[in-house]
């Protein structure tokens, strides 16, 4: 019982049908740092890489400013500093972040008077970080570059789990590169699903 309460603590699955009010998000923050707390003293972690992932479904055009301002609010936390020894990247179109920049100034400026922004939300830095910093541009992904993908995952399953032998990945992994259409993602998603299906089978014996 107790253990199913701390899954669900810092989960967070009972904020997921919360509305995104200031006391809700706050608790949510709250949360994060403790995991990261904990990684730290029991993992040794020195800090979160954290990967926003397709940051245009959080903000782009289309939708009411109300809802951009959300997201805004979001991106200020954790691209404003509130995580400590954290290194954020965030994945965007280049059309949506050149709209994002242009519109930011005005909506940050929206944000940054209302009440309910919290303390650990930094509007004005995501501001500034946004005007000054150069994005990136990823290239397409080749087929030695999933392969490279591919084995990376394998290794840092194999340091968080211990290396195991599997003679069957072999073939799963040629099956997963000539796989046509399949996102960066889905390939990662894959293949830790595979890699702990083993290590839960031969857990079980």
């Amino acid at each position: 019982m107790r253990a199913a309460a701390l899954d669900t603590f810092l989960g967070c699955t009972d904020l997921i049908k919360k509305a995104n009010a200031p006391n809700y998000r706050l608790d949510a923050y709250g949360r994060l740092l403790l995991w990261l707390d904990l990684l730290e003293r029991l993992e040794q972690c020195a800090g979160p890489v954290v990967l926003i992932d397709e940051a245009e479904n959080l903000y782009k055009l289309g939708i009411s400013r109300a809802e951009r301002r959300t997201a805004l609010r979001t991106l200020s936390f954790y691209c404003g500093g509130a995580l400590p020894r954290a290194c954020v990247v965030m994945a965007i179109t280049p059309d949506v972040l050149d709209t994002l920049r242009e519109e930011s100034k005005e909506l940050l400026e929206e944000l940054g008077e209302q009440s309910t922004l919290l303390s650990a939300e930094d509007a004005a830095m995501l501001r500034r970080r946004l005007v000054r910093l150069r994005p990136i541009a990823v290239p397409r992904l080749e087929g030695a570059h999933r392969a490279i993908l591919l084995a990376r995952v394998r290794a840092m399953h194999a340091r968080v789990r211990g290396v195991r032998l599997d003679a069957a990945w072999g073939r799963f992994a040629e099956e997963l590169l000539v796989e046509d259409g399949l996102s960066p993602r889905e390939l990662v998603r894959r293949a830790s699903d595979w890699l702990e299906a083993r290590w839960w089978e031969r857990a079980a014996l």
